[in-house]
């Protein structure tokens, strides 16, 4: 396995499930890489330097929640990026969060 941040995931051009360290829940898949603006830098901060583990076959990232005092509203947190990363957002605020050609 192979340990990352979530910053860094993102760039991979990897199809995968996201989970947690401590429950089944599973969030929105992640699909493909994804360009980040700084908008979306500034609102998802105390996401994208979670750090998770990425299985050798790159098909399941498991998210290391288990180290923070409160796990729960970190999963929250994580759980919404994906849900934002996957489009279950405002459109609006996923084109000022994850639509920056300068970023590519």
């Amino acid at each position: 396995m192979s340990e990352m941040k979530i910053k860094d995931l993102i760039a991979l051009d990897i199809d995968t499930d996201i989970c947690n360290d401590i429950t089944d829940d599973m969030a929105p898949a992640f699909c493909g890489a994804m360009n980040i603006t700084e908008d979306g830098i500034a609102e998802f901060a105390d996401v994208l330097d979670v750090s998770g583990t990425l299985d050798k076959e790159g098909q399941l990232f498991t998210v290391l929640v288990d180290k923070f005092p409160d796990w729960k509203g970190k999963w929250n947190a994580v759980y919404n990026f994906f849900t934002c990363v996957a489009g279950y957002c405002d459109s609006e605020k996923w084109d000022k969060w994850f639509r920056d050609d300068e970023n590519v």
